[in-house]
């Protein structure tokens, strides 16, 4: 239900299409080497938004797997690596953004394997410059980061990055914080070093109050 007064925006026929695919493959009813070939077609022919609507999508499945089968998952993750694999050898990979983008989605529902996740999005972010969730996606590297400290510190840095708006830190800065404390408190020299980079560029960008979390 929307807020009064404001009108919501018909979903096109080509957008409930590739909902139907993304759920027919997450039913195992379609494959991505299918012989009828409908994901292939879908793909060559769709536009960037309707690309980043499919992987949009896939949000709404994961908030509620049901009783998936126990490929489902993995079917997910090829699908990812296939859209990844095609950007990285695309003529104009930045064409690509606003469909990796989505994968910030699938990272906060914490769905995968962690590992998969950290690299995944760190791939993503690599092409799209951005992604989405960020709130939720700074949320999880406080979790992730005492296992995986160098690799939540990258990706803390790139969303940040990616932020034209710079309302991460806005929204976020308590988690940005933590992540950066963990980083610091790491075994890892390489995440410490990398931890203590950032906050030094969070500084030069006139974020003082992260100066007390280097002593």
């Amino acid at each position: 239900i929307g807020a009064p007064g404001l009108l919501r925006h018909p979903v096109s026929p080509e957008s409930r299409l590739s909902e139907h695919l993304m759920l027919y493959y997450w039913w195992g009813k379609i494959d991505l080497q299918s012989e009828d070939g409908l994901l292939d077609r879908f793909y060559a022919g769709a536009s960037a938004p309707l690309r980043a609507h499919a992987l949009w999508f896939i949000k709404n499945i994961l908030a509620n797997p049901g009783d998936a089968q126990p490929d489902a998952f993995e079917r997910l993750r090829r699908l990812m690596e296939w859209r990844l694999a095609t950007a990285r050898t695309a003529a104009r990979p930045s064409e690509f953004s606003e469909e990796l983008a989505m994968f910030g989605y699938w990272f906060v529902s914490g769905s995968f394997d962690e590992g998969w996740e950290l690299q995944t999005l760190l791939s993503t972010l690599a092409i799209a410059k951005k992604t989405h969730d960020e709130r939720g996606i700074l949320r999880r590297l406080v979790e992730l980061c005492p296992r995986h400290p160098v690799e939540c510190i990258e990706c803390l840095r790139l969303v940040i990055l990616g932020d034209q708006e710079r309302l991460v830190m806005v929204l976020a800065e308590e988690n940005a914080r933590e992540t950066l404390k963990l980083g610091l408190a790491s075994n890892q020299p390489q995440a410490a070093l990398a931890a203590r980079r950032l906050i030094q560029d969070l500084i030069a960008l006139g974020y003082f109050e992260f100066r007390t979390l280097l002593g």
